[in-house]
């Protein structure tokens, strides 16, 4: 790869003049930001939709139907949506106009707060305490250090 650049790599914060020989360690710190935020989201889904043949398997399917869309909310504020729109035109005319929104992403230490029906939809309200998915994080990645530099 090349570039035109006047930039001098040697003055990047990994090669010090000191350090100039041999092999080098660098050994990273984790700085977790303060204060953490929590999000907060919540998921409808309607009862009368869902599959079921009582009204207690609608409830239930409603019931997972709006924590699946709380999930969907809170991936949106942490992820963002990626959005396609287009035009199709025929003779200079404008024939369909077409939006595509597509969120993905992993969500891991949410908690359901209130899950309730109100009316003819079941509502879950859902918040995602960063300081837990900190936490959740760092046990899934414990820290490492180095334990030894051999040298050939």
């Amino acid at each position: 790869m090349t570039s035109c650049s006047s930039w001098n790599f040697q003055n990047w914060p990994w090669n010090s003049p000191e350090s100039s020989s041999g092999t080098e360690i660098i050994e990273w710190e984790d700085v977790p930001s303060k204060p953490f935020p929590i999000l907060k989201a919540v998921g409808y889904a309607p009862l009368d939709g869902q599959p079921g043949q009582t009204r207690g398997q609608q409830v239930l399917m409603a019931m997972r139907a709006s924590k699946i869309d709380a999930y969907r909310n809170l991936l949106e504020q942490v992820y963002g949506q990626e959005i396609e729109t287009g035009t199709t035109v025929k003779n200079w005319i404008g024939q369909n106009d077409y939006v595509k929104v597509k969120v993905s992403g992993v969500i891991s230490g949410a908690k359901i707060l209130k899950s309730y029906q109100v009316g003819d939809h079941y509502v879950v309200e859902m918040e995602l305490d960063f300081a837990r998915v900190w936490n959740l994080y760092k046990q899934r990645n414990p820290q490492r250090k180095v334990k030894g530099v051999r040298y050939f």
